[in-house]
């Protein structure tokens, strides 16, 4: 933790990260608009679901000459032939002809399997529409996946780009974690001028490397040799999920769309190197919401590590957790951020205030029960009498609210006035209850 004066360029990189990490929430947000309105008929989804059964069908055939042949007819590499699909499909009698005994019950399965998707069998005049399905929507991405590709491909690019402010920032409020390397000559220096403008070169050289690496080089520097030691791994909602967001990204970058031999490495349950990878709006908000917690944790991270324990740096960090995607309700990258912040500082008054958020967005997304817990064991603590009141309150014991604040207003141990500032009790309006206004006499 830094101990010196800022520099202008120090306090100049946290003002950057703070509008970088808000540009970064709002452009999550509106790429989350695309997995809220892309289409999903149902032709698309029965299309979808044919050609899952088509494939699963194919899946069951034992290898041969005659499942390659069929396979070659699907992808367009080979020109339409009947004889090709009533030897390697139709009847299924030329697939027992060659397949072992053992393989016999395979074939009969696809055979049934093809006859269920077709209603009692598969014609040859019927072949032309299995093809054409399996082109649409297993051997090329449809529409709805496209649409959502460029979002994903957009909110990595995003978040690289905050990944980038945050490097940055870290490298110019600790500059000797520089690589020690030659990278300047005399000349270099003395064209420089100063050492500022050295510095700022030296670190805008050590980002732009950096950001040529993968994930986990990047994951590896935020931990072991960013400063900050920020874990990705401990900051994304899940871990696995987020690795696989860059994996689909490069895919969709390198190969079309279509498994590479990393993703099928490195992710579990990959289908075969290939296969197109098909995408859904759900997809989309899952991984949008990946990347916005992680992100904006990250950005958080930072400036709370070099403001600590400056008030600057927590209102910073509070206005980035109540700005991110608030329209897109992304409740779960609101409860890690709000239990972040709480985490990290020591002001009772920002925990309290982080805690309430934090069960706001549990509640909503039902996880009632555990908050109930977590607040019956404050107010039974010895916490700030005007904060227990208020976590009653959120649990509905408003009775008990009142009545804890009474006992504490008749013995001393608050005043009228902290309850009429209290922000919170205030906003629920108990004010009235406490001190219910005098019934004024009828004149006489």
């Amino acid at each position: 933790m830094p101990t010196a004066e800022p520099t202008s360029m120090q306090i100049q990189s946290l003002n950057d990260l703070s509008t970088a990490v808000l540009v970064f929430s709002e452009t999550i947000d509106t790429l989350m608009m695309i997995a809220a309105v892309t289409p999903q008929t149902a032709a698309m989804e029965n299309a979808r679901k044919t050609a899952a059964a088509i494939s699963k069908a194919i899946s069951n055939i034992p290898a041969s000459p005659e499942r390659d042949r069929l396979l070659a007819v699907l992808r367009g590499d080979t020109a339409y032939d009947d004889e090709v699909i009533a030897q390697a499909l139709v009847t299924g009698a030329a697939l027992k002809d060659i397949a072992q005994d053992r393989a016999s019950r395979q074939i009969a399965q696809a055979q049934k399997d093809f006859e269920k998707i077709f209603e009692g069998g598969l014609l040859l005049n019927e072949w032309p529409h299995v093809r054409r399905i399996m082109r649409r929507f297993v051997m090329r991405p449809e529409p709805e996946t496209l649409i959502i590709n460029a979002a994903l491909v957009a909110a990595v690019s995003a978040f690289e780009n905050l990944l980038a402010v945050v490097i940055r920032t870290q490298l110019t409020w600790q500059p000797k974690r520089l690589s020690s390397g030659k990278d300047f000559s005399i000349g270099d220096i003395l064209e420089y001028g100063s050492l500022d403008s050295l510095i700022a070169e030296a670190v805008g050289r050590r980002v732009d490397a950096l950001l040529r690496e993968d994930l986990s080089a990047w994951h590896i520097w935020l931990k072991d040799k960013g400063g900050c030691r920020l874990d990705l791994s401990s900051l994304a909602l899940d871990w696995a999920a987020f690795q696989e967001v860059f994996k689909r990204r490069n895919a969709i970058v390198h190969t079309s769309g279509a498994v590479n031999q990393d993703y099928a490495q490195t992710v579990a349950g990959s289908p075969a190197i290939g296969t197109l990878l098909q995408a859904s709006p759900e997809y989309l908000r899952r991984a949008l919401e990946e990347l916005l917690t992680a992100g904006s944790l990250m950005a958080v991270g930072t400036l709370l590590f070099f403001q600590k324990p400056s008030e600057h740096a927590l209102m910073e960090a509070w206005h980035i957790a109540a700005d991110v995607a608030e329209p897109a309700k992304l409740q779960n990258a609101q409860i890690r951020i709000y239990r972040y912040i709480r985490n990290q500082t020591a002001s009772a008054d920002v925990r309290f205030a982080c805690g309430l958020r934090e069960w706001a967005h549990r509640i909503a997304e039902g996880d009632n029960d555990g908050v109930a817990e977590e607040a019956i064991r404050f107010i039974e603590s010895d916490g700030p009498v005007i904060q227990r009141a208020v976590a009653c309150l959120v649990i509905g014991q408003r009775k008990q609210a009142i009545d804890l604040l009474r006992e504490a207003l008749s013995a001393g141990q608050i005043s009228k006035a902290d309850v009429r500032e209290s922000t919170y009790l205030t906003a629920l309006d108990i004010t009235s209850e406490l001190w219910p206004p005098k019934k004024r006499s009828p004149r006489t």
